[in-house]
């Protein structure tokens, strides 16, 4: 009987233990929701969304100010900053890379065509441009017609053979909107047999044009607020290195004005072949000349095998052949050149975020 007395009081007691744990946990959650501490909790919540809305908002202004300012980065050049022989890797591929990893909020435009020489690279841009060798009508008729052009200094330039030609179509001829296609040479696939224009206005007005005419390439006009970095040295257009000079300096004239521009140096020959024009450059450009051959050449790069001849070669100032292929650079290469590219673009606070 007096087991059972107890069962019961441990039961009543275990009973009402629990009943005042849930009393004690349901009136002190009330007392939380029914206080200040609650409300309190809400509105610092609310205060770091709003926060965190602000600071978004904010970050997308800053970028859409710099990009109203400067849209993107223009890389322009020859087979080099095409990224010829680099297996799919270009330096401008790889600059936007480093671009996106440092949450810069630029586009990087590969405007590199194989085979062009300086003055068709400079043509491109509109620096040094092309006009009309021979007078010629754009008539009414929806069928090609033939024309000749040459470069504003009365040289011979190649654009518009290979299948991309980055800033130079559409054109304006004369003030009509026009495509001009290249016929390639079969006995060498850098030079031109013939050009012909196709019009685009749709208009059956005759129009004359004469010999001097300029032709408005897309890249004369487009590029103008961009970042612009020139490469050119390495495929002719030039007869000394002081005419070399001479065309960057157009380049530096035309994208200049703003001071967002680089021209990335010769990277053929030796330190003592490019003593003159390196001296030259400097002179011109200060900083923004940024001498990829003697960087390339001054100290051995990570990650890549250097022979004995690669060292020996780099004592000269040249490119070693673990950075070379077929006569351009190999991935290797472009890789080191986008990363020179870009720690001087921030150096010179070129670029912003």
């Amino acid at each position: 009987m007096s087991n059972n007395r107890n069962y019961i009081y441990i039961a009543i007691t275990a009973v009402l233990l629990i009943i005042f744990i849930v009393f004690f946990l349901v009136f002190d959650n009330n007392k939380i929701w029914e206080t200040d501490e609650y409300d309190e909790m809400v509105e610092e919540y609310n205060e770091r969304v709003e926060q965190e809305k602000a600071e978004d908002a904010n970050r997308e202004a800053k970028v859409n100010e710099i990009l109203a300012e400067t849209p993107g980065i223009a890389c322009w050049g020859d087979g080099f900053t095409y990224g010829t022989f680099g297996e799919g890797t270009s330096y401008p591929s790889v600059l936007e890379e480093l671009i996106k990893e440092e949450n810069y909020p630029y586009k990087v435009e590969n405007m590199g065509v194989y085979g062009e020489d300086s003055r068709t690279v400079l043509g491109r841009t509109g620096a040094l441009p092309f006009v009309i060798s021979e007078d010629f009508t754009i008539d009414g008729s929806s069928e090609l017609i033939k024309m000749e052009i040459e470069s504003e200094d009365g040289n011979e330039v190649n654009p518009c053979i290979q299948d991309y030609n980055p800033g130079f179509n559409p054109c304006v001829v004369a003030g009509v909107n026009c495509i001009i296609y290249g016929e390639t040479r079969p006995d060498n696939i850098a030079k031109a047999s013939a050009y012909y224009l196709s019009r685009q206005d749709n208009s059956t007005r005759a129009v004359e044009v004469p010999a001097g005419t300029e032709v408005m390439t897309n890249g004369s006009t487009e590029y103008d607020n961009y970042i612009n970095i020139l490469q050119i040295g390495d495929g002719g257009g030039y007869s000394t290195d002081t005419e070399l000079v001479e065309q960057s300096l157009r380049f530096a004239e035309k994208f200049g004005e703003s001071e967002k521009y680089l021209i990335i140096g010769r990277m053929s020959g030796t330190t003592e072949e490019n003593t003159a024009y390196d001296s030259k450059m400097e002179d011109e450009f200060g900083d923004h000349y940024l001498n990829v051959r003697e960087m390339l050449t001054s100290e051995e790069i990570e990650g890549v095998e250097y022979s004995q001849e690669d060292k020996e070669a780099m004592e000269e100032g040249l490119i070693p052949d673990c950075l070379i292929n077929n006569g351009y650079l190999n991935s290797k290469g472009y890789e080191a050149v986008a990363e020179l590219v870009f720690e001087r673009l921030k150096e010179l606070d070129i670029i912003e975020k």
